[in-house]
């Protein structure tokens, strides 16, 4: 069932998304918390490392919290997985273990099929995360996994561009023709605006280039934080029942 009064971010990574994320998990609660958020979500990049510290401070805080994981495939495709029980948490984390097995230190290589077992054979909830352009593999994808389970969403994730309502359309369609729905979120790499410096210096150790090389490699802008209701509403207004979460 899904929940609509208020809003929930269901996309929060901390920085237990190595390089990539720029606050802690539980400054991300707190302030989700702070905000009068109905639910957070953190899920890092391909670990479950940050879960704990994140649960801990949404109960301090009697916020309705979610774990799971950004699972990132070697296509490309990138999934939020939540599980609903903990059968589907164990198997959620011996996937992300085998993952890391295959690789170097510091590599997850999850394949697509990777994904679809787990879904196939694990509850979870699933928040497929659009690329930056819209294409019709997106859309296959996503078919691929409502395929293995009825429990998948489409994030719509603001650019702040002109085209920002027709990529949502776009997002929508694509969700509609696989069998998915639609979730809103701000897809935040840190808690505050402020943090924006921190999260390019991250992004350059990332890429091996210094701040003034990296160009296109950093945030096209200092909104990748955690918004206030009222944006949610503001740039969602089109799809008020993405701005809830599945309970």
């Amino acid at each position: 069932m899904m929940q609509t009064a208020g809003f929930a971010e269901l996309a929060a990574i901390s920085n237990f998304s190595f390089l990539r994320g720029a606050s802690h998990p539980q400054e991300m609660v707190e302030t989700a918390a702070a905000f009068g958020y109905r639910a957070v979500g953190l899920a890092d990049r391909n670990t479950l490392a940050g879960v704990v510290r994140g649960h801990i401070a949404a109960r301090a805080a009697g916020l309705r919290y979610l774990p799971g994981a950004r699972l990132v495939t070697q296509c490309g495709f990138e999934v939020i997985a939540y599980p609903r029980t903990r059968t589907a948490y164990a198997a959620l984390s011996q996937c992300l273990t085998q993952a890391n097995r295959r690789g170097r230190k510091g590599e997850c290589l999850l394949t697509m099929n990777d994904v679809l077992g787990l879904a196939r054979h694990a509850p979870l909830c699933w928040l497929a995360v659009p690329p930056v352009r819209t294409e019709p593999v997106f859309g296959e994808k996503l078919a691929q996994l409502t395929a293995a389970s009825r429990d998948v969403y489409a994030l719509l994730v603001p650019l702040y561009g002109s085209d920002d309502k027709a990529r949502f359309r776009d997002v929508a369609a694509l969700a509609d023709w696989a069998g998915a729905a639609v979730l809103a979120s701000f897809d935040p790499l840190y808690h505050a605006p402020e943090r924006r410096p921190l999260q390019d210096v991250v992004s350059c150790i990332r890429e091996h280039v210094r701040l003034d090389e990296a160009g296109y490699r950093l945030a096209a802008n200092a909104e990748r934080d955690i918004k206030p209701v009222g944006e949610a509403r503001g740039f969602f207004g089109d799809y008020p029942h993405a701005l809830g979460y599945f309970g």
